[in-house]
């Protein structure tokens, strides 16, 4: 078993969302799998970039989606997107520097974000897409 398990707390009811969160949980719980292996930089540098470039693609696509549909708090929403990306960016600097202190900040802060992000700031999303006929 992984870090984390997908649960309801990760589902916003747009399956295309949903399947995003379920590949990022398995993203950071290969990462933490590297982690715990200790089999070196390799596959946590591969884990830190897959998980970067997916996080990426899932917040250009649920804000794409979002304007399209006139979502009334696409700004915050894109706000909190930045935040998390300069976040993120932060701390995998400061693994880069120094891993063994940062490998537990950047697994909290990743937990955080999916969990905290998704129940407080992406479940609000679920039931206006589901009015304009996006399940």
């Amino acid at each position: 078993m992984g870090l984390i398990s997908c649960n309801k707390i990760l589902t916003v009811g747009v399956q295309r969302f949903d399947d995003d969160h379920h590949q990022l949980v398995a993203i950071i719980n290969q990462l933490h799998r590297a982690f715990k292996s200790g089999k070196g930089d390799q596959s946590v540098k591969h884990a830190l970039k897959q998980l970067d470039e997916y996080t990426n693609y899932h917040f250009q696509a649920e804000e794409m989606l979002l304007k399209q549909h006139d979502y009334p708090h696409l700004e915050e929403h894109q706000q909190a997107h930045q935040h998390i990306l300069s976040r993120f960016a932060h701390l995998q600097a400061e693994f880069h520097d120094s891993p063994a202190a940062m490998q537990q900040n950047l697994m909290q802060f990743l937990l955080d974000w999916l969990i905290s992000h998704t129940k407080n700031v992406d479940q609000q999303y679920g039931p206006f897409l589901n009015s304009k006929g996006v399940y």
